[in-house]
């Protein structure tokens, strides 16, 4: 968020999280007999995330601040605990949820038309995974795609998918739309974790029990480790934000790593259908509730030697052996 609104934001009367585009929040404003004084991009990220706008109702004299833009319904809680570690408990008075029905997924489907023939699909580090794609069996996407919300590429002959994710904002959505349309046999999750134990970083680790806040539990017969019958549990939750000194302490006998992503992504996968195989492997790149975590890799060569070697132990698997 950029410094300059810390002095715009305790003015505000009202702050609305809008998952519509500018043009719908610019409506929402004026229905409402706001007129835009200041509207501010998030020149910190890439054009894909929020943007900001602030408006002013004159009638009402009450000064208006929205994010709009937002991807989903998990990024908008992101925002309500931010604005809440920020203005503490009275934010609860001032925040009001406006969550347009959006189009954003309907060009996402017009667009994977074109791969109704894929079998697998490749979640995470998508640029890693094409560079030893075409450096080791010399093979480059027919397909390329990078949108707002969505990054895809597509390998027609291997008839292989592979999708970044953005801190799984869009994925579950994504890859809900894939599996609908496409029959999918096999998904491939890579993602970072932090340790809630004294796991190494760059260790790599092949999760198959799923929490989710302690509530929920999904048991993943993980495909690229199944005789990992001893049991690693796996918390997500919904931001970091949740990850506070209390909170780790109060987990970190429960669970022994800790992510965003994942159970909302492998509940939806393994939901859509049960015959999928599904392979996950974690690196581990922080610690939180460490000092020397700063939520983000803490050792980046072991961590990219880590990632080098489970990227291309699972481009073997899903590459058939005419392609090496």
């Amino acid at each position: 968020m950029p410094v300059d609104l810390h002095k715009q934001l305790p003015q505000c009367d009202f702050f609305y999280l809008i998952r519509g585009k500018e043009r719908e929040a610019l409506n929402f404003f004026q229905k409402n007999g706001c007129k835009t004084v200041i509207s501010i991009r998030n020149k910190y990220a890439k054009r894909r995330f929020e943007r900001f706008l602030i408006g002013y109702n004159e009638n009402r004299h009450e000064l208006y601040f929205s994010f709009y833009n937002i991807a989903s319904s998990q990024r908008i809680r992101h925002y309500e605990l931010l604005l809440k570690l920020m203005y503490g408990k009275k934010i609860s008075k001032k925040i009001y949820k406006i969550v347009y029905p959006n189009n954003y997924l309907e060009k996402f489907k017009k667009i994977i038309q074109p791969f109704s023939k894929a079998k697998k699909i490749i979640i995470g580090y998508k640029n890693d995974i094409k560079r030893i794609i075409r450096k080791i069996y010399k093979r480059i996407p027919d397909i390329d795609i990078e949108d707002d919300f969505f990054s895809l590429s597509y390998y027609k002959n291997e008839r292989l998918i592979i999708t970044g994710h953005a801190f799984g904002w869009m994925m579950k959505e994504i890859i809900l739309s894939l599996l609908r349309m496409v029959k999918i046999r096999q998904v491939f999750y890579i993602g970072n974790c932090g340790t809630l134990e004294d796991l190494k970083i760059g260790q790599i680790i092949f999760p198959n029990n799923l929490f989710y806040l302690g509530r929920r539990k999904i048991v993943v017969n993980n495909i690229l480790f199944p005789q990992n019958n001893y049991s690693i549990r796996h918390l997500s939750v919904s931001t970091p934000f949740v990850e506070t000194h209390n909170f780790i302490t109060e987990n970190r006998k429960k669970y022994k790593t800790i992510d965003v992503e994942l159970y909302d992504i492998a509940k939806n996968i393994l939901n859509t259908n049960k015959n999928i195989k599904l392979g996950i492997a974690l690196l581990v790149s922080d610690k939180p509730g460490k000092k020397e975590n700063k939520a983000s890799v803490c050792n980046e060569y072991y961590f990219q030697r880590s990632l080098q070697q489970v990227l291309e132990e699972i481009i073997k698997l899903v590459l058939p052996n005419e392609s090496r």
